[in-house]
């Protein structure tokens, strides 16, 4: 009786254990991963000398394999308002401003945009065996990197010169092949309400500008570049 009492009670201690050890053993499973992003940029290379830092926004599909393989397509859209070469300096008067179609005047702002579109292939190396979808992630891309100068109306003077279809002769349009490399830590909660991911993203475009006329250079610029951006 005492045997069986005692067997009985390391049953009961042992079955919890049993259960947590049940319950953290992961079978491999695949993930579809939308998201959204924000990140900070810092210029490098070529893209320094006409723009300053950026912010971006984008989303970003991406497809987990039970192997922690991944294959993603990825969307940003990059903005600041630091812009260093203006290409409508010799336009402006005195006081950099502009006399616009209703005699009065008007301040043209320089604004950059830009974008980047690619996909990429990566892995996700687990650091808890309790979470197998949670770890360091690398990601490796290929895609289009292109930016410009905005040049922006003043919206109660419009100044004829500088508006419209003139804007291409000015907006230094540029683009090219780019490549990204992405490492941080990507995290997939167990009851799936929090999923996130954070790192550093590098890119470095190959690009040329894309108009077959600069006004303010009398010809085309066929100057090649490269263009690099670090991304928080």
């Amino acid at each position: 009786m005492k045997n069986m009492k005692f067997r009985l009670w390391c049953f009961i201690m042992i079955l919890p254990c049993l259960v947590i050890a049940q319950n953290n053993e992961q079978e491999p499973v695949k993930l579809i991963n939308i998201g959204l992003e924000y990140g900070f940029q810092i210029p490098g290379g070529d893209f320094e000398d006409r723009f300053g830092t950026s912010s971006t926004l984008g989303t970003k599909i991406e497809y987990l394999t039970p192997n922690n393989i991944s294959f993603a397509a990825q969307y940003s859209f990059f903005f600041g308002r630091n812009v260093k070469e203006d290409p409508i300096l010799s336009l402006r008067d005195a006081d950099s401003l502009f006399i616009g179609n209703n005699l009065s005047q008007a301040n043209i702002f320089l604004r950059q945009r830009g974008f980047y579109v690619g996909a990429s292939v990566g892995k996700l190396f687990p650091i808890s065996q309790r979470n197998k979808k949670s770890g360091i992630k690398i990601d490796l891309g290929v895609g289009l990197l292109q930016h410009k100068i905005r040049i922006q109306d003043d919206p109660e003077s419009f100044v004829p010169i500088v508006g419209g279809e003139y804007k291409k002769g000015y907006d230094r349009l540029t683009n090219g092949l780019s490549l990204r490399q992405f490492i941080g830590y990507q995290h997939h909660s167990l009851n799936r309400l929090i999923n996130l991911y954070a790192g550093i993203e590098l890119t470095q475009g190959f690009t040329q500008s894309r108009r077959s006329f600069d006004f303010d250079l009398g010809k085309a610029d066929e100057t090649k570049r490269f263009d690099f951006l670090t991304g928080i």
